[in-house]
């Protein structure tokens, strides 16, 4: 039982240092690839940007839009838009007009982004007057409604020298993005703001995200619990435009917990049998080591008090061992031998007597 126990006991501070060395190595596993994933989806996002002004650039130059914003009559530009929409690589599209009396045209897969809330909202109209003040081009985000779109401004240019106006071009980020997206970062998104969930790749995140304070997240770690699953995240502001403190949405990177204690849970199932096993092999040991060292030499000593007991004393105890029970048995032997002697005088003694 001894060894047994013994065996037990360092198995059992091998399984709790292994536990805490596997947390915080689960810990700074999540961390790294939260990390990875944040860089990840920053370049995405710069990518992204770069098509839409390429997308921006090729509507801006096409010579019928161009002739229609050089008019100065928004209708006109208004009906040339609806004959050059759709447009591949944008979702939304609007022109703002310098010249003649001015105003705003629009056209998207989306009836609300041509509303007049949306052309004159303070996200669109900041992108404007950033042209306006000198940028040659001007980036920003914006949130319609339940739609997160990227943007792009860029000034429409008369070919004679002067500006007309500004060509914003918009794309909406959908749930295909956002599942492309996954297989780039390795983590789980979503794309939220407020309460609102805009685009997810994990079940039933609307409850606990109601409960969830990304504000107070500052970039930092935090675990979530969706339907019993702990996910490692990462809350991270999505800007209006570059320089600005107001955020159109958030996006949550996420990492499962399960995912990475999956590998320690099947080796420390591994590690279970083999424990099991060498238990089993240090109780056969155990029971061997027991018998040879202990039950063995005391049978012997019990056979050699009832030899005693029956009279013999002649018997002797053959146990070869530097022990206490080699000493015991010596000293065993000794006192039958001192018996023996002794018997062996007073039977010698009784004789002479008698035959005195």
């Amino acid at each position: 039982m001894f060894i047994i126990s013994l065996v037990l006991v360092v198995l059992h501070s091998v399984a709790i240092a292994g536990f805490f060395l596997v947390r915080d190595h689960v810990a700074t596993s999540i961390t790294e690839d939260l990390d990875r994933a944040e860089h990840v989806f920053a370049q995405a996002q710069t990518s992204r940007f770069d098509n839409l002004l390429t997308v921006a650039r090729s509507v801006r130059d096409e010579p019928s839009l161009i002739a229609a914003a050089l008019t100065g009559d928004i209708a006109t530009v208004r009906g040339m838009l609806e004959d050059l929409y759709p447009r591949p690589g944008a979702d939304f599209i609007a022109v703002y007009l310098d010249t003649g009396p001015g105003g705003v045209a629009g056209a998207g897969s989306k009836p609300h982004y041509t509303s007049p809330q949306i052309l004159g909202s303070d996200e669109l109209l900041t992108l404007v007057r950033s042209l306006a003040n000198g940028s040659a081009i001007s980036f920003g985000n914006s949130l319609m409604y339940d739609s997160w779109l990227q943007m792009v401004a860029v000034p429409s240019e008369n070919p004679l020298g002067g500006r007309v106006g500004a060509l914003i071009v918009g794309k909406r980020f959908s749930e295909k993005d956002l599942n492309g997206l996954r297989q780039l970062v390795y983590a789980d998104l979503a794309i939220f703001s407020g309460n609102l969930l805009l685009a997810s790749s994990i079940d039933n995140l609307q409850p606990p995200l109601l409960r969830f304070d990304y504000d107070a997240s500052d970039g930092s770690n935090e675990t979530l619990d969706v339907d019993g699953e702990r996910y490692g995240v990462r809350a991270l502001p999505i800007r209006t435009r570059i320089g600005s403190d107001a955020n159109a949405a958030h996006v949550l990177l996420a990492a499962k917990y399960a995912k990475y204690w999956l590998p320690y849970k099947q080796l420390g199932t591994t590690a279970l049998y083999f424990s099991l096993l060498i238990l089993l092999l240090a109780a056969l040991f155990g029971i061997s080591i027991s018998r040879r060292s202990l039950t063995r030499p005391i049978q012997l000593l019990a056979r050699a008090t009832q030899a005693i007991a029956d009279g013999d004393m002649t018997h002797k105890v053959s146990l070869d061992r530097n022990d206490e029970l080699g000493q015991l048995t010596t000293s065993f032997n000794a006192m039958l031998s001192a018996l023996g002697t002794s018997q062996s005088e007073l039977r010698q003694s009784q004789k002479r007597f008698k035959y005195a």
